[in-house]
């Protein structure tokens, strides 16, 4: 095998790695506010997914459909807990396992039945599809809004740079009253 090889295999733990912490921490926030084993969340993400992209080709504005899906799959979600899950909050776990791998199986069949087994996407909003120079070549919107949200969020720093409100470029310099060390990143 060669180093290549090697390094993506590599990269392909430590991917699986990652896919099954998610899985392992979104089961245990589940339980652990909930108090049932919860399995189907996954397919309720996909059923939110295809009814937003549905909601999408109906609006033609992703904004709109986003605003009417939330509601919609609350009220999806609120309406299994009442009519399903909730007779199960004093049984054994086994039960709780049971009926929402059930609901996996009748969900999966309910999103072929509406909408098919075909792939579909929505296209990025123009907002977040243009490309700002931000130091690296073609970094695309989403980044930079995500950045600047990181660290523009207080303490007066400026998007992208790391000026306080004193335009001092180390505002971790603890030299003045009210510049604490840790106010830094």
């Amino acid at each position: 095998m060669d180093f290549v090889t090697f390094l993506i295999q590599i990269l392909n733990g430590v991917q699986y790695g990652f896919t099954l912490f998610l899985v392992a921490s979104g089961l245990t926030l589940i339980f652990g506010i909930m108090g049932i084993i919860n399995l189907a969340h996954g397919a309720f993400y996909m059923v939110g997914a295809y009814l937003t992209y549905w909601l999408v080709s109906q609006t033609g504005n992703l904004a709109v459909a986003i605003a009417l899906g939330l509601p919609i799959m609350l009220v999806f979600g609120y309406l299994i807990e009442r009519l399903a899950i909730s007779f199960l909050y004093k049984r054994d776990h086994l039960y709780q396992v049971l009926l929402t791998y059930g609901l996996i199986l009748i969900l999966n069949e309910m999103q072929k039945i509406l909408w098919g087994s075909e792939f579909y996407s929505v296209p990025v909003p123009d907002i977040l599809s243009a490309s700002i120079p931000h130091g690296q070549p073609g970094l695309s919107g989403l980044p930079v809004v995500c950045d600047c949200g990181l660290h523009g969020r207080g303490g007066g720093y400026v998007c992208g740079d790391r000026q306080d409100q004193t335009g001092d470029d180390d505002p971790g310099r603890g030299d003045r009253p009210g510049n604490d060390p840790g106010d830094g990143y």
